[in-house]
This record gives structure tokens, C-alpha cells and sequence, in this order.
């Protein structure tokens, strides 16, 4: 291949790189899951400054390409030991390392994967839009009638004649047509959040070589993507429905082994400390399934050492992970997509849709999440307290 396909092929896959981490930085920030989808590109992240001046000091570097996005500067340096991608912002600065740079084509294999993919989701959004679209309907004809709904709430409730009654089924009606409203904006602004993560993931796998490692890990994303559609599902059902669940005696541990397998965790058994051996929860199986992987998900996400500890006290579940407490009351996390920015930095620290959606589904089991912070050990403890 000669040097100038070479430097073409370059330029497309670090524009690729440069195109994702810009996106993904202006709008979360340096987070877990930036640093994770550049590990899953098997590049190399520093963000050390004295390993980033360690470099300029010891690697003989060329400037291959520079670039400016808003206030983002990369400058795109190679050496004999591999390619350098300096990035450069208001408030830090980074190094991605490439030390692969023998260039690799799409095969058949990567495109037929990709164009899976692409076809999944589009038939996923169709069904989505194609289940939905009746409430736009039904939306637009209660606002017709807004000026009378302010009439309805003078009728005397006590009332049994055929207007007031009329009044009160209408008054519960448009009670009920707004929270299928907020379902669907939860549901689908739910879908937008976490199908963010394994889509993005399978774009930057499309770009790998074609090795069986590669191969297991866009298996995953498939195994990923399946589990979140049937979460969805449920979801809906819980929110918007909210028709009595079933439930019936389940071990905790194989709630808990059905969520590993879902979170895909490496070092697992390091990562999810449990406790409970033996216990008996009356629950739904699925529902809860998603409960306990939302709290073990922000667990690790905001905890120092990345690891939880499940216990049981009593009639109380705890998860509890080492880290800074919430700076606002658990309430205000159950709001949807509830964020703040801690003195104004970069770390962003936002519950709201994970607890929105616990609650409500702890809502429909008649159980209750409260939080406390244990100073001394500075541990941040969930408590389900399951009512008999």
C-alpha cells in the first residue's frame, strides 16, 4: 500500500476517533464510559500530565495532522513507537496512543455485521414509533377540550347525577392520558440514553480487525441491545400501565445471577460483593431484575474503588459503595434525568431516569428506597426496605 492510501486511511480512522471522543466529551464530559469505548478500540488512554510530558521529552515526534473542533485542539503526532493523538481543552488535557498502526480494510464479515445492526435499530425505532403514535392522537384531542377541564374540577365530586359523574370520568381519564404522556417521553428518552453506550461501542468495533476477541465482543453488543429492548418492555408496562404485577418467592442469588449476566462485568466476582446466601424475596422476577442492576450499575459508576457490597438487614436490602454523598435529598434524583455538575466541573453526577425508573417499579411492589451516607466509612448505603 503506498503512503498516500496510507495517510488517506489514517486520516479516516483518526477523524472516526476524533469525531466520537469530541461528541461524547462536549457532551458528558471525561467519564467511565469515554475511557471505556477508547479501551475497546485497544488504544491506550493518559491523562496523567507528568505521562503526558514524559512523552514529549522522550519520543521523537512528527507532526502528522492538526485539527480544531469549538475549543477542543488534536494534534495528530507519530513516532516509531506507534501514533500519538493529543487532545487538548479549556479545562484538561489527554493522550490516546495507537500503537497498532498497521492499517486494516473492511472485510464482508464487519459490514454485513454493521448493516445487521443498522437494520435492528431502525426496525426497533418503527415498532417503537408505530406503538406510540396513537397517543399523539389522543393528546392533541384532550387539548381541544382544555378550556372545559378547568369547568370540571367546580362539579361536586360527592355528586352522583349523570353530569358530575360524566366530569369525574373524563377529569380521570385526562388524568390517565397524561401519565401515558410522561411514560412515553420517559420510555423514549430511555431508549435514547441507554442504547447511546452499545451502538457507539459496535461503530468503534466495526473498525477493528476481524479477530475472534473482536468477534465476542460485538456478540455482546447483540446480547445487549436484546436485553435492553425486553427491559423497555417492561418498563412501558410498569409506568404507563401500572396494572398489578406478579410476583411469588424467588432466591435473591438467582436475581442476582440473571442481572452479571446482563451487566457483562469483568472481574465480577471482585466487583459485586453479595452477602445473601439463601434468601427468599417475593418479587417479579424480571421487574426487580431491573431494579437491582440499576443500583449496582450507578454503584460502581460513582464509587471510588469501582465495587458494591449487597447485604440484607432485617427486611432491608442494602447496596453500598465508598465514594462522595449526593449533594441533593434522594427525592430530587427521582425526577427524570435529574443532572448536576459538581462545582461547576466536568463530573457530572445524574440518577434521575435509573431511580425514576426504580421507583416506580418499587412503587408497584409496595417497597420503599431510602439512602443514607455513612460518614465514618465513607459509604453511600441504598436501603429497599421490603414491605411483607
Amino acid at each position: 500500500m503506498d503512503r498516500t492510501v496510507q495517510m488517506k486511511s489514517l486520516k479516516n480512522k483518526y477523524t472516526t476517533i476524533n469525531k466520537i471522543v469530541h461528541q461524547e466529551y462536549l457532551r458528558f464530559g471525561f467519564t467511565n464510559d469515554l475511557q471505556d469505548i477508547i479501551r475497546d478500540m485497544n488504544l491506550i488512554l493518559l491523562s496523567d500530565e507528568r505521562e503526558i510530558q514524559k512523552i514529549f521529552r522522550t519520543e521523537d515526534l512528527h507532526l502528522l495532522m492538526q485539527k480544531r473542533d469549538e475549543n477542543i485542539f488534536l494534534h495528530i503526532l507519530q513516532s516509531e513507537n506507534g501514533n500519538f493523538l493529543h487532545f487538548q481543552t479549556p479545562f484538561e488535557e489527554f493522550i490516546i496512543i495507537d500503537r497498532d498502526i498497521k492499517l486494516s480494510k473492511y472485510n464482508e464479515v464487519t459490514i454485513i455485521i454493521f448493516v445487521l445492526l443498522l437494520l435492528m435499530i431502525l426496525l426497533i425505532a418503527y415498532t417503537i414509533y408505530k406503538k406510540l403514535s396513537p397517543l399523539t392522537k389522543i393528546k392533541e384531542k384532550i387539548e381541544n377540550i382544555g378550556d372545559e377541564d378547568l369547568q370540571l374540577d367546580c362539579i361536586d365530586k360527592n355528586s352522583l347525577d349523570e353530569v358530575s359523574l360524566l366530569g369525574k370520568a373524563l377529569v380521570e381519564k385526562s388524568h390517565n392520558l397524561n401519565d401515558l404522556k410522561i411514560a412515553r417521553d420517559v420510555f423514549i428518552r430511555n431508549i435514547m440514553h441507554e442504547l447511546k453506550t452499545p451502538i457507539t461501542k459496535g461503530r468503534f468495533l466495526i473498525e477493528l480487525p476481524n479477530t475472534s476477541n473482536n468477534k465476542e465482543k460485538i456478540q455482546k453488543v447483540f446480547f445487549q441491545l436484546e436485553s435492553l429492548i425486553n427491559e423497555f418492555a417492561l418498563i412501558e408496562e410498569v409506568i404507563a400501565k401500572k396494572e398489578n404485577i406478579v410476583k411469588k418467592e424467588i432466591f435473591f442469588d438467582d436475581i442476582l445471577e440473571n442481572v452479571l449476566d446482563i451487566l457483562m462485568l469483568e472481574n465480577e466476582e471482585e466487583t459485586v460483593q453479595s452477602e445473601i446466601n439463601q434468601v427468599k424475596i417475593n418479587v417479579n422476577f424480571k421487574l426487580f431484575s431491573i431494579v437491582v442492576k440499576n443500583l449496582i450499575d450507578n454503584a460502581i459508576k460513582y464509587s471510588d474503588n469501582k465495587k458494591v457490597k449487597i447485604q440484607i438487614q432485617s427486611n432491608s436490602l442494602l447496596f453500598i459503595n465508598k465514594g462522595k454523598p449526593l449533594s441533593h435529598p434522594l427525592q430530587k434524583y427521582y425526577e427524570p434525568f435529574f443532572s448536576h455538575h459538581e462545582n461547576n466541573s466536568q463530573i457530572k453526577e445524574s440518577f434521575g431516569l435509573g431511580l425514576y425508573i426504580i421507583k416506580s417499579i418499587l412503587d408497584a411492589h409496595k417497597f420503599t428506597l431510602n439512602y443514607h451516607y455513612e460518614e465514618s466509612q465513607k459509604e453511600n448505603i441504598f436501603i429497599i426496605i421490603i414491605c411483607p
